[in-house]
C-alpha cells in the first residue's frame, strides 16, 4: 500500500520512478517481492543495486559522506579495485561547506581512479566497468 501511495504521491507532482532506495539499510525479502509485483526495476539499498527484472544484484555499500577526510580514502579503494561506487550524502547538510567540499572531494577521487558517472537503472545491469551512480544521471562537476 505505501508504494501505490508513494507512486500516486509522484503522479500528482507530474514525477514517475521505477527506482525504490529503501529508507533503512536493506530491502527486505517481502520488499523485493512487493517491488516487483508493483513493476519496480530497480531497488539501490546499503548492500548494492539490484535489478528487479533479471535478479542480478551489483554488490557495492553506500559510503555516506561525513566532513572527514578519511571518508575518501575508501572511495579512492573501491574505484582503485573496479568496485561499485555509491556516494551518499544526507542533502540537508549540504548548506555546510565542509560536507559540500568532502562530496566534491570524492566524486573527484572516484574519477581519477577510472569511475564513470551513470544512473541508476544503469548500474543495475554490469557493464564491466566500475561505476559512479547519480541519481540524475549527470556529470558532477565542480565549480570555484
Amino acid at each position: 500500500l505505501r508504494l501505490v501511495a508513494a507512486r500516486a504521491a509522484l503522479a500528482r507532482l507530474g514525477l514517475t520512478t521505477d527506482l525504490f532506495a529503501p529508507p533503512g539499510w536493506l530491502a527486505s525479502p517481502g520488499t523485493v517481492v512487493a517491488l516487483r509485483r508493483h513493476r519496480f526495476a530497480v531497488c539501490a539499498d546499503m548492500a548494492g543495486v539490484r535489478d528487479l527484472r533479471s535478479g542480478e544484484v551489483r554488490t557495492g555499500r553506500v559510503r555516506m559522506v561525513g566532513e572527514h577526510w578519511g571518508y575518501l580514502l575508501s572511495t579512492g579503494r573501491a574505484a582503485r579495485r573496479g568496485g561499485l561506487v555509491r556516494i551518499g550524502v544526507d542533502a540537508a547538510g549540504l548548506d555546510r561547506i565542509g560536507l559540500r567540499e568532502v562530496l566534491l572531494e570524492a566524486v573527484d577521487v572516484a574519477l581519477h581512479h577510472g569511475a564513470s558517472p551513470t544512473t541508476y537503472s544503469s548500474t543495475a545491469s554490469p557493464r564491466g566497468s566500475t561505476t559512479t551512480s547519480t541519481p540524475s544521471g549527470a556529470v558532477p562537476t565542480r565549480t570555484r
